[in-house]
């Protein structure tokens, strides 16, 4: 089992806008690998958690959400 983390970045100047974009990218990512062709040998692939995080203002007074998925993918180990 190997786990990964996909991190995204969300920036935009509205609170209510971005939080909104900030689930839609999400879901659309976690549904992308729901439906992911798995190469050969890769056995699972699979979103495990959501972690949106804080919202986070620069000091220019722009706003950005760095939400990650945390996933876990199953491959055939091979023995030689």
């Amino acid at each position: 089992m190997h786990l990964i983390t996909i991190r995204l970045g969300i920036a935009g100047s509205d609170p209510e806008q971005l939080t909104q974009d900030c689930i839609a990218y999400v879901k659309a990512v976690d549904a992308a690998v729901a439906e992911a062709q798995l190469p050969e040998g890769m056995l699972r692939a699979y979103v495990m958690e959501h972690d949106y995080g804080a919202l986070f203002r620069n000091q220019g007074g722009g706003l950005a959400y760095w939400p990650e998925l945390h996933c876990a993918v199953a491959v055939e180990e091979l023995w030689t």
